[in-house]
């Protein structure tokens, strides 16, 4: 399997100097697209369009909000990075349970990773750090089958 170095950025960061982090070693940049239905990265483009001029590999991320159906985030991510190319897969940020057991939070997370699939052609993996996982998402409703990224903070 191959291995490269990456970092996830959104809003929080600010505008970023893409040439700085290319000529830092990192070779794969996740973006923040979306979060909900109700919020569009506000530096999704500055981020692809550096990004993309530095000959980054790019990679989108949707924050989940398990308040709003798994369809209807499905269709907001995907519409918001329609246009724009994905070298990596599509990834649910999955950090908030909203009040569902694992299992429910488990099943609606398949939902939504299969919509985007369907809806973008591209293939989808799960983000979260692993005191979350191991207390809010569970096997047997198959989200076991998709690639999982623990998140390794800094």
């Amino acid at each position: 399997m191959t291995s490269y170095k990456g970092i996830d950025i959104s809003n929080w960061q600010g505008s970023i100097n893409f040439s700085e982090v290319k000529n830092s070693g990192v070779q794969i940049v996740y973006i923040e697209a979306t979060e909900g239905n109700f919020f569009t990265d506000p530096y999704l483009q500055e981020f692809y369009d550096g990004a993309s001029a530095n000959g980054l590999l790019i990679g989108f991320y949707h924050f989940f909000s398990p308040s709003v159906s798994a369809a209807e985030q499905a269709r907001y991510f995907t519409n918001a990075i329609s246009g724009m190319t994905s070298e990596c897969r599509l990834v649910l940020d999955l950090e908030q349970a909203g009040g569902f057991g694992a299992g429910e939070l488990s099943s609606i997370a398949v939902d939504f990773l299969e919509d985007v699939k369907a809806n973008s052609g591209l293939d989808v993996a799960l983000y979260t750090y692993a005191s979350f996982a191991n207390n809010n998402i569970t096997t047997g409703y198959g989200l076991e089958n998709y690639p999982l990224w623990i998140a390794e903070y800094g």
